[in-house]
């Protein structure tokens, strides 16, 4: 029997409480390699909210071609024009940031973030996740003191909060920027628990 504490939840109550259905939550959940192998049957709650928020960053090609009048064929070209890479015979699902570089004709943060997540050798989650990740712990390195900066640390707030502590550090390798602070909240919580070898 699947006893809940404070914390978590069962997939069904998870699932409900997010508005998506048990089996869209359990692939969120392995695709951002966060399922707790010391518990692997309950949802951290407040991981799991911080990773679907992450979610909705992101969608798959014809998910972004569709309601600007692009046709699947075309936006599958302008990824490729633009050297972004996607999963043969797979939908991959791609941060928006990238989608707006790519149809602006532009090289920026975003599609430097897909590159290097895509091509990480063994990788621990989905390239999404890894790129979004990548993209605003590099956005914190690079911010200034000020309100801009504020911003730029609150927005990176979710990799520490929801990342499992093995996708945070693989990041932090990839980013070269072993300094960073460790995760905290449910990242801690999840390392605590044994999402990791010592």
């Amino acid at each position: 029997m699947i006893v809940p504490d404070a914390e978590h939840e069962t997939p069904s109550v998870a699932a409900r409480h997010l508005g998506i259905g048990a089996p869209a939550l359990w692939r969120m959940i392995d695709e951002c390699g966060a399922r707790n192998p010391a518990r692997p049957l309950v949802v951290h709650m407040r991981q799991a909210e911080a990773l679907y928020r992450q979610q909705l960053r992101c969608v798959f090609p014809d998910g972004y071609a569709r309601p600007r009048y692009i046709s699947n064929g075309g936006i599958r070209k302008r990824l490729r024009n633009a050297g972004i890479a996607t999963e043969h015979g797979r939908a991959t699902r791609i941060p928006i940031g990238v989608f707006d570089e790519v149809c602006a004709c532009a090289s920026g943060p975003w599609s430097a973030a897909w590159r290097r997540a895509f091509a990480a050798p063994g990788r621990p989650c989905a390239p999404w996740i890894l790129a979004l990740a990548l993209h605003d712990l590099a956005a914190v390195r690079a911010a200034p003191g000020d309100a801009a900066g504020d911003a730029a640390r609150e927005q990176a707030a979710w990799c520490r909060e929801a990342l499992p502590a093995v996708v945070l550090d693989f990041a932090r390798v990839a980013l070269g920027a072993s300094a960073l602070a460790p995760p905290t909240r449910c990242g801690a919580a999840f390392l605590r628990s044994g999402s990791r070898a010592a």
